[in-house]
C-alpha cells in the first residue's frame, strides 16, 4: 500500500468451489475460529461472496502473515526445533478438536446465501450447512444406518485445518519454534474424525525409502539424518493426536481398513482405481473377522485380480518414488518448491529422473514404463 502497509487480496479461481458459498464458508471459518481459539490466523480486513459487487469479482483482503515460511526455514532448523514445532502445531491440532458441532459440512454465516433447509444452527451468528469443497458425503451425523458403533465413535463432527503443510505455516524467524501463521483455511470443513485420524503434516509423515535402493537403506549419512529427524517429528506428532486429542482417539485406534476406503475414493482421479481396489480387497479378507453383517459385496474374478495385481505393483512404485523424491528434493507430494529455488530443482529433478530411469531399466523396466511412473510434470 502506499502507507508502506502490506495486505493480501485474494480472488478465487473457476474450479475453488460453488460462487459465494466458498468465500462465505472460508471467511465464515477463519471467524469462527478467531472467536472460540487463540490460533494465529492473519485479520480478515474486507471481503464479498457477491460477485456483483463494485470490483466485479468475489474477494477476501487479509492481514499479511508476520513471520517467514515454515519451507524456508526447515532446512535450517535443528532436530530439536523441529520437535518443538511440530509439537506447537500438534497442540492447535488439539484445540481445534476439541471443539463440538451439531453436524458435517462447512461453516457460513447465518445469513449465508444458502436454503433455509439447509441450514443448521451453530451459535453467534454461525451456521452449519453445505460441503463446499471437492469432498463428498452420502450421510449426514444423524443417517446412523449408515455406519456401526465403532464408527459412529470414530465418527464424531470434527473440524481441523485441511493442509497442514510447511508451506502454510509461518514461524518467528527469531524463534522458528512459535508459529506465527496459519494460511490456506479455503478447505476446512467440518469432518467426521476418522478422515484427520492418520493425516499427517509433510514434515511429519515418514517416507518410504527409494525404490531403486538394494535392502531399503538410506545411501547417505544426509538421508539417515533426515529419516531420524522426520521419526522424531512423526513420534511427537503421533502421542499428541492419540493421547492428547480426545476427539481423534478412537478413530486412531479403530481397525483403519474400516474407513481407508474414504481417503482413497476422491483421489481416483490422481492415483487412478487401483488404490480404492486393494482397500476392496483387504477388507473383503477381514469381513468376517470384524464381524460385519452379510457378505461382502465386492467379488472380483480371477482375470480381474491378476490385472489388479500388476496395477497395484506400478501404483506402489509410484508411491515410493514419489515418497523418495520428497526427501531428495525436499519438496512435498505434488512438487511443489519456492519460487527462488526452482532453476535449482529442475536441475535436481533432471538429475533424480535420470537416475530413477537408469535404476528402473536395471531391473527390466522399459523407458516408457519408467516414465509412465515418474509423479511430476517436469523430466
Amino acid at each position: 500500500m502506499d502507507t508502506g502497509r502490506t495486505v493480501v487480496a485474494r480472488i478465487p479461481t473457476s474450479v475453488a468451489g460453488p460462487s459465494r458459498l466458498t468465500t462465505n464458508s472460508e471467511v465464515a471459518t477463519i471467524s469462527y475460529l478467531k472467536s472460540k481459539l487463540s490460533l494465529p490466523i492473519p485479520k480478515i480486513l474486507a471481503w464479498s461472496d457477491d460477485p456483483n459487487n463494485p470490483a466485479g469479482i468475489e474477494y477476501i483482503i487479509q492481514e499479511h502473515v508476520d513471520g517467514a515460511q515454515l519451507h524456508g526455514q526447515w532446512p535450517q532448523m535443528t532436530s530439536s526445533e523441529h520437535m518443538h514445532c511440530t509439537k506447537d502445531l500438534s497442540f492447535k491440532l488439539r484445540d481445534m478438536a476439541t471443539l463440538e458441532f451439531p453436524a458435517y459440512g462447512n461453516i457460513y454465516f447465518a445469513d449465508a446465501p444458502i436454503d433455509a433447509t439447509s441450514k443448521i444452527p451453530l451459535e453467534d451468528g454461525f451456521c452449519i450447512g453445505p460441503y463446499c469443497n471437492p469432498l463428498f458425503w452420502n450421510c449426514g451425523a444423524g443417517d446412523m444406518e449408515m455406519y456401526d458403533e465403532r464408527i459412529q465413535k470414530a465418527g464424531l463432527p470434527t473440524l481441523i485445518h485441511a493442509d497442514y503443510n510447511k508451506r502454510n505455516i509461518y514461524v518467528s524467524p527469531k524463534d522458528t519454534t512459535q508459529i506465527t501463521g496459519l494460511i490456506d483455511w479455503q478447505l476446512t470443513c467440518i469432518e467426521p474424525a476418522f478422515i484427520y485420524a492418520h493425516s499427517t503434516p509433510d514434515f511429519a509423515a515418514l517416507p518410504d525409502i527409494n525404490p531403486a535402493e538394494e535392502n531399503d537403506q538410506p545411501n547417505s549419512a544426509d538421508e539417515q539424518w533426515l529419516l531420524k529427524d522426520l521419526a522424531i517429528c512423526h513420534q511427537t506428532y503421533d502421542v499428541i493426536m492419540t493421547y492428547k486429542t480426545p476427539k481423534l482417539r478412537p478413530a486412531r485406534e479403530l481397525d483403519s481398513s474400516l474407513f481407508r476406503l474414504f481417503h482413497y475414493c476422491f483421489t481416483t482421479w490422481r492415483d487412478g482405481i487401483p488404490a480404492i481396489r486393494q482397500e476392496l480387497m483387504d477388507l473383503k479378507g477381514i469381513w468376517a473377522d470384524l464381524q460385519l453383517p452379510g457378505d461382502f459385496p465386492y467379488s472380483p474374478d480371477e482375470k480381474e485380480i491378476a490385472e489388479h495385481a500388476q496395477q497395484y505393483e506400478d501404483f506402489e512404485t509410484k508411491q515410493k518414488l514419489k515418497a523418495w523424491l520428497k526427501i531428495q528434493m525436499q519438496t512435498t507430494s505434488d512438487g511443489w518448491v519456492p519460487n527462488e529455488v526452482w532453476e535449482a530443482a529442475k536441475e535436481a529433478n533432471k538429475a533424480a529422473y535420470d537416475e530413477w530411469i537408469e535404476s528402473a531399466c536395471s531391473e527390466g523396466m522399459t523407458v516408457e514404463e519408467a516414465d509412465k511412473l515418474w509423479p511430476f510434470d517436469s523430466r
